[in-house]
């Protein structure tokens, strides 16, 4: 890095500042679609409060209440269906280059640019195999913890204050696991074998 590169560059934020900041904004993202939530209901039924056990029931009665099939399937279905509706304007960006606005924020803009097709193809095909070979048997292995904890009635759903709690406990536990987890995969006997992968992007 050149001079005028270090003195362009501003000072970073402490990393717990950071933190807090990422763990605020994964909170409001739930208390916006809340209170999406609560707004549908009042135009709907009059009433904002309890927004979700009418939808939730709607799905019990379509999907069955299984614990274990819910727990399973409908955790890696849920969360495979968000990680590729998220992606979606990634991989959007990278293929196109638009918007430039965006654009320009990727963190690595000498990596895939252009991107082609068939690496795109080869990551896609790759993700989805860590997404249902791997996600559903990790989904069955970690019923019977889940199952020998928990008992509550499945049409019955957490408050609010509850969901933001777990969420607040699973982002700090999150962060624990993938930090230490990351540095054992760039472990010298791992890294090559499986990591390695994960940098080409």
């Amino acid at each position: 890095m050149g001079e005028m590169e270090v003195e362009k560059m501003e000072p970073r934020r402490h990393i717990l500042i950071d933190a807090v900041v990422n763990i605020l904004y994964f909170l409001g993202y739930i208390l916006f679609f809340h209170g999406v939530g609560m707004l549908g209901n009042f135009l709907l039924t009059g009433t904002p409060w309890d927004p979700w056990t009418y939808p939730w029931h709607v799905f019990l009665d379509y999907f069955g209440e299984d614990k274990y099939y819910l727990w399973v399937y409908g955790s890696v279905g849920v969360t495979t269906i968000h990680y590729w509706i998220s992606a979606a304007g990634y991989m959007f960006i990278d293929l196109t280059g638009k918007p430039a606005f965006l654009a320009k924020y990727k963190i690595q803009p000498e990596k895939n640019a252009p991107l082609s097709m068939k690496k795109l193809m080869k990551v896609v095909k790759h993700v989805l195999v860590n997404q249902i070979v791997l996600g559903i048997p990790a989904g069955m292995a970690s019923w019977y913890i889940y199952s020998s904890r928990n008992d509550l009635d499945i049409r019955v759903l957490p408050s609010l204050y509850t969901t933001l709690r777990d969420v607040f406990v699973c982002i700090i536990c999150h962060d624990v696991w993938f930090y230490y987890g990351h540095r054992l995969l760039h472990h010298r006997l791992l890294y090559k074998h499986i990591h390695k992968i994960h940098h080409e992007w």
